[in-house]
């Protein structure tokens, strides 16, 4: 390669690119070979949430655990059923949406970690 065929790079440039890439290009018509550089851009998506032993540790969180991971489906028993009879406060019908959403969120959460563990695992066995 020929000095034509190099290029310099400040550091504010590593800083604020960091996953940048440099391809040397063929060359057709110039006496130099062009360069190419890009920045590749990883999306995973949200930050995955993370668990941490210490919490084992406070009182009353696993209880609090159990007791929202239970409680949920029979809310929105007690929410259907009251809807089928025509007895739907607004304040239970807000209630109800409360409840459904907590549960796509879990939903999209265990999506989400599905989709990492399946990213890692082609990473690792290809």
């Amino acid at each position: 390669m020929s000095k034509l065929d190099r290029f310099l790079v400040t550091e504010n440039l590593l800083h604020s690119c960091a996953n940048i890439n440099a391809i040397s290009l063929d060359h057709y018509i110039l006496d130099h070979r062009p360069i190419l550089l890009r920045e590749a851009i990883f999306d995973y998506g949200p930050i995955p949430f993370r668990f941490y032993n210490y919490w084992l540790e406070v009182d009353g969180f696993d209880k609090l655990v159990r007791d929202a991971w239970n409680d949920a489906p029979e809310d929105l028993r007690m929410f259907d059923e009251a809807i089928d009879k025509g007895n739907t406060p607004v304040e239970m019908v807000h209630k109800h949406l409360e409840t459904l959403n907590k549960i796509h969120q879990v939903n999209n959460t265990h999506m989400s970690e599905v989709a990492q563990k399946a990213k890692i695992k082609w990473v690792v066995e290809g």
